[in-house]
């Protein structure tokens, strides 16, 4: 039922799309570059007080006795550099429930409206030093800047509630001196293996730090340390601007609209205990610092946050990305539209079939309304932000969570594969279409037209198509259907459906069967885009599957996954369900016969009214 000739013809609207693509390629801005050569930091020193620091303050976690005597230290440092230095105590959401915990603001006011803002998390993961490491760099820069002279405002802010992103967050946007122009954040800066990318642009939703941002704090990453700060690949990004799930203090920024970079060895993944440390690394990462608030002091104004694609080396604009998967969905709509419409015309039943795809996704619709639930009510601990790898623990009422989730799970769905609606029902049993052996008698053929019409209606007045046939179609309306509302909300989500949008609905197709394994082979490559997010973030992250599915489903119930996306992902689900449900339900040899021919006579017939003339000929 569904036409392969049409979609082969809808590809000619792919390789155009493709051509507008490459050639919306264009460079990158070229990174600043500061007027003066900055001070650089002398390792020794700052080695010193990160060790004094991790001596003195061994606990820091949010809201203790040791994060309120640093908060208290680091205020005091600020203002004996002549800083103007503001202490807020504040109610954030952590992965461990609620803490009241200090934000210090100090600020060197400049000559122009700009601010430019340097932001250090006290309680970073990790071996001692590395936690400190942000928070000794920053009281190092401080006293560098206080000796200098700037046109823009300078804020150093010291926060807590790393774990979530929950300290940032509320620093985000309540600046005292109003939405910053550009943001630092300093991560964990003497870890000895560092992890790329050392210069993380992303944050907690699509949007990406400016690329010129990024690219004037990477070279002078590259200047001031034997480091190479590249930047991140393809997959990286595709991953981060499809399904954003990071914990990294910068991201709250960038949803704020705020351009806001990260400087980690870590990377994006949390400090292990185990971690070896250099303390040399961090004086010169320091000076980098320093290296790019100099250049972007004074300099041209930054782009506000947006989505966009580096692909080597060149940017590629959101519009081009939009165009181009837009271009991938039109075969397949063009394919959807003439199936559902074709078997319309055969009497299938395809608006229980369509009923029965989207079913399939009830089980994830209660996942997700539960998960949000549980949030709601604080039965488990979520953050508002993306609450990252091992910030809230499996246990108690997550524990309970999980068992119950999958009880939901399997019980919904195992009902609706068991019990099918009555429509689909009858597509898959009574209506098939007879099948013939090799060299069996086919049954003969009328020898008119108008009598073969008569013979293929049933006693009900309504003709019925393969049920096979039906649920191709179906599932390929779905999932039409869901990459246009994807792309909508983002192209880059959409695009992972690409590969089940193409694949899937050839697995359930009667007419034109494939064996066996070649339709197990295409229901797998639907799922290659989801798949390949999950390898990603396992890697990137460093967890295994179920963590990271635990920090999943706690992104949702922090409501950092909006309910509009969770819920086309709970459909495409469903339609994977369905997918497999068609597969398993289809006879080993599903070789469905074509429809008799209708004409009168010989495909060689040439006689009376095969060229015209005749009268019936001359009414039409």
């Amino acid at each position: 039922m569904l036409d392969p000739r049409l979609y082969r013809t809808g590809l000619i609207v792919v390789v155009l799309g493709l051509i507008v693509f490459a050639f919306s390629l264009s460079g990158q801005p070229a990174p600043l570059s500061p007027n003066l050569a900055p001070n650089v930091y002398s390792s020794l020193a700052v080695g010193r007080l990160i060790r004094s620091l991790a001596r003195a303050y061994p606990n820091r976690s949010p809201g203790s006795r040791g994060d309120g005597r640093l908060a208290d230290d680091v205020a005091a440092s600020l203002r004996a550099d002549h800083f103007s230095v503001h202490t807020a105590t504040v109610q954030i959401t952590t992965g461990g429930g609620q803490r009241a915990v200090q934000t210090v603001s100090a600020t060197l006011t400049g000559v122009s409206p700009r601010t430019i803002a340097l932001v250090a998390p006290r309680d970073l993961g990790g071996p001692p030093q590395a936690g400190v490491s942000a928070t000794a760099v920053l009281l190092e820069l401080g006293q560098v800047l206080a000796g200098q002279t700037h046109q823009d405002t300078i804020v150093l802010a010291s926060t807590a509630g790393s774990a979530g992103a929950a300290g940032t967050s509320q620093l985000a946007g309540s600046l005292a001196t109003g939405r910053p122009d550009a943001v630092i954040v300093l991560g964990d800066l003497v870890r000895a293996r560092p992890t790329q990318p050392i210069v993380v642009p992303f944050s907690d939703g699509q949007a990406v730090a400016p690329a010129l941002l990024r690219d004037t704090l990477a070279q002078a990453v590259g200047q001031q340390t034997p480091l190479h700060a590249g930047w991140p690949g393809l997959a990286s990004q595709l991953a981060h601007e499809a399904f954003p799930l990071s914990d990294t203090p910068q991201g709250p920024f960038g949803g704020a609209g705020e351009p806001a970079v990260l400087l980690s060895l870590a990377g994006q993944r949390p400090g292990g205990r185990s971690e070896a440390v250099d303390l040399s690394l961090a004086g010169p990462l320091g000076a980098a610092v320093l290296q790019t608030i100099d250049a972007l002091d004074g300099g041209p104004p930054l782009a506000a946050p947006a989505p966009y694609l580096v692909l080597a080396g060149q940017l590629v604009p959101w519009w081009a990305v939009r165009l181009l998967v837009l271009a991938l969905i039109i075969p397949a709509l063009m394919v959807a539209v003439d199936g559902g419409a074709r078997a319309l015309r055969r009497g299938a039943a395809l608006g229980g079939t369509l009923a029965w795809v989207l079913s399939l996704s009830a089980p994830f619709v209660v996942v997700l309304i539960t998960v949000r639930a549980a949030g709601a009510l604080s039965l488990v601990s979520v953050a508002p932000d993306p609450v990252g790898p091992g910030a809230v623990a499996l246990s108690g009422g997550g524990i309970a969570l999980a068992v119950l989730l999958g009880l939901e799970v399997l019980a919904i769905g195992a009902w609706l594969l068991a019990r099918p609606p009555a429509g689909l029902r009858a597509a898959l049993r009574g209506g098939r279409a007879p099948t013939f052996a090799p060299g069996a008698p086919r049954a003969a053929t009328p020898t008119s037209g108008r009598s073969a019409s008569r013979a293929q209606v049933p006693a009900g007045g309504r003709r019925r198509a393969g049920g096979g046939d039906a649920g191709a179609a179906a599932l390929m309306l779905v999932l039409v259907a869901l990459a246009l509302a994807m792309w909508v909300l983002d192209p880059l989500a959409a695009l992972l459906l690409i590969p089940a949008l193409h694949l899937w609905p050839w697995v359930g197709e009667r007419e034109r069967a494939l064996p066996r394994p070649a339709a197990l082979m295409l229901l797998l490559g639907g799922l290659v885009g989801p798949a390949l997010v999950i390898a990603y973030y396992v890697h990137a992250l460093g967890l295994s599957v179920p963590a990271l599915v635990w920090d999943g489903v706690l992104s949702a119930g922090g409501g950092h996954l909006g309910l509009a996306m969770g819920l086309l992902w709970s459909v495409a689900l469903g339609a994977a369900l369905a997918s497999a449900a068609l597969l398993a339900r289809r006879p080993p040899s599903a070789r469905v016969a074509v429809a008799p021919v209708t004409i009168r006579g010989p495909v060689t017939y040439a006689g009376p009214g095969s060229l015209g003339g005749t009268e019936s000929a001359l009414r039409r």
